[in-house]
């Protein structure tokens, strides 16, 4: 999984970024999902009856710091 925090300088950060799930096959990283973060620090995966979550803790957006909410997405693939 790869989570994004932000790009750019910190007078002007972009913290809405694309983060990615990756799954190894045939001996490589394949990517096969991308979600929105915002600011994400950390991301955890975890399953309820056989199916799979990703929680994202984000962090900042251009006009919230440190108050952005925790979202939890169903995993498809």
């Amino acid at each position: 999984m790869q989570i994004n925090f932000i790009q750019g300088e910190p007078s002007a950060p972009r913290t809405n970024l694309m983060s990615r799930i990756f799954k190894w096959t045939d001996g490589q990283l394949v990517q096969v999902e991308e979600f929105a973060t915002a600011g994400a620090t950390d991301a955890a995966v975890f399953s309820v009856d056989g199916t799979l979550f990703v929680a994202v803790s984000n962090s900042l957006t251009v006009d919230v710091r440190f108050r952005t909410d925790t979202v939890i997405y169903r995993f498809n693939g």
